[in-house]
């Protein structure tokens, strides 16, 4: 899901990213002047509302219109549903945004949900 087209602040990475240390590294520079910019679109976390199935490469649909396509997704068995992840612009990356996954011609609606989707509470965690 983090390839060279996004930045890390797209990924939501960019906290490992140290401008504040006194070391050069490759794309110091880029990532300084990309730092305070708004973010034109995120990685974002879809899951299924009722059915429906994803590979990789599906169109994101909001309004009918193509918006982004799925980076990565699996059947999350904790879960219970499939979970997706995509690159969205901004005005479609909210929380509980209505979307649409097309396969193979049928579209399913999906949503923009928060993560983590298993154990939000880090119950299991601290047991």
């Amino acid at each position: 899901d983090v390839y060279t087209e996004y930045t890390p602040y797209e990924s939501g990475l960019g906290w490992t990213v140290k401008l504040n240390k006194n070391v050069d590294f490759i794309g110091k520079e880029a990532c300084t002047a990309l730092k305070d910019q708004p973010l034109q679109k995120k990685l974002c976390c879809l899951t299924f509302n009722n059915g429906g199935v994803a590979l990789g490469y599906e169109a994101i649909l909001a309004n009918g219109k193509a918006v982004g396509y799925i980076t990565s997704a699996n059947y999350g068995y904790a879960v219970g549903k499939f979970i997706m992840y995509g690159y969205l612009p901004i005005e479609h990356a909210s929380t509980g945004a209505p979307l649409e996954v097309e396969y193979f011609g049928e579209r399913y609606p999906a949503t923009v949900t928060e993560e983590p989707l298993y154990d939000p509470g880090m119950e299991r965690l601290k047991a």
